[in-house]
């Protein structure tokens, strides 16, 4: 095993192990290790390894049975970027020449449910200085949008932090309380036969807390009779 393993030489091993078994017990790839260029040299014949190939289909691993004396040499990564945010798995990865951001996430698992589909950043070093370049991320995903990666390129997503709106909230006594949308509950009415009164429910009296543009709270007593013709 040569270059960029953590433990460098000659290994004994069973007939039984791969190449990929002989890299592990070589301790893995250093930090500035290809783990996508891989190359296995078996008499005089050079096959490519890529360990990220290996995570998505472990099977190909019997594609590199070993030989006596064959070499394993691990060089240097070309590419590397880094991602961070609402994806999956962020960390570094090592990217290929022709794959693109879209390939990124994919490696990164995906993004998660609360990931902002309008934004994604990248910070890249162009002619000596740093850029920001923004993109929507529903453009990349859906493949209407292709960015190449270059290395040293550092992805960031955010997931969507904003509050709640156009909401509103029951408590007492209902079969299911919480917080319901108000564009289809714009009426007491509505929303109570939502949420389902309990028989013992007092219902010729409900309150309504308001709040006020300068952040007081108004409580309006309502009168209201449990008939399913009134809506107010």
């Amino acid at each position: 095993v040569y270059g960029e393993a953590k433990t460098s030489g000659s290994y004994n091993v069973s007939a039984l192990n791969t190449a990929f078994n002989v890299i592990a017990a070589a301790g893995g790839v250093k930090d500035i290790g290809s783990v996508r260029e891989i190359q296995h040299i078996s008499d005089g014949e050079t096959q490519k390894m890529d360990v990220y190939a290996f995570m998505n289909n472990p099977s190909i691993k019997f594609d590199y049975a070993l030989e006596d004396n064959d070499i394993i040499y691990i060089p240097v990564a070309d590419k590397t970027v880094n991602i961070t945010g609402a994806v999956k798995r962020p960390m570094r990865y090592e990217a290929k020449e022709n794959e693109t951001l879209k390939d990124l996430l994919r490696f990164a698992g995906g993004i998660k449910y609360n990931t902002d589909p309008n934004y994604v950043q990248i910070e890249r070093i162009v002619d000596g200085e740093v850029m920001l370049q923004e993109y929507e991320l529903d453009k990349v995903l859906n493949g209407e949008k292709t960015i190449k990666l270059k290395d040293g390129d550092q992805i960031r997503l955010r997931k969507v932090d904003k509050p709640l709106k156009q909401y509103v909230e029951i408590e007492g006594a209902v079969f299911y309380p919480g917080q319901y949308d108000l564009r289809k509950n714009q009426t007491l009415g509505s929303l109570i036969n939502r949420s389902q009164l309990k028989p013992e429910a007092k219902t010729d009296l409900i309150f309504i807390e308001r709040l006020q543009d300068d952040n007081s709270i108004n409580i309006m007593p309502v009168e209201w009779k449990n008939n399913k013709k009134q809506d107010t």
